[in-house]
């Protein structure tokens, strides 16, 4: 995703977000509302995760992507399932 992208898609999202019944809450709260520790892990892990690919397709190329995909799917997976309340 270029800066352009990540840019209109950030205004869109604000701009949706102005308009909902959430953006009320969002001002009335604050975003981080509710959030608690077991919050991050899925945060967390998609971020670590998006590093470790990014790291894994610099240095080894396309060939260990996809490899890497799974690892990170077999790793986020379970994390976010076990810390779910829902699960």
């Amino acid at each position: 995703m270029t800066v352009e992208m990540s840019f209109i898609a950030s205004f869109c999202l604000l701009a949706s977000t102005a308009h909902s019944p959430n953006g009320e809450v969002i001002k009335k709260y604050g975003f981080f509302h509710g959030w608690t520790f077991l919050t991050l892990v899925p945060v967390i892990s998609n971020a670590v995760g998006g590093i470790l690919v990014e790291l894994v397709t610099a240095y080894a190329g396309g060939v260990m992507k996809d490899p890497d995909f799974v690892v990170e799917a077999m790793t986020a997976g379970p994390a976010t399932a076990s810390t779910s309340e829902k699960f």
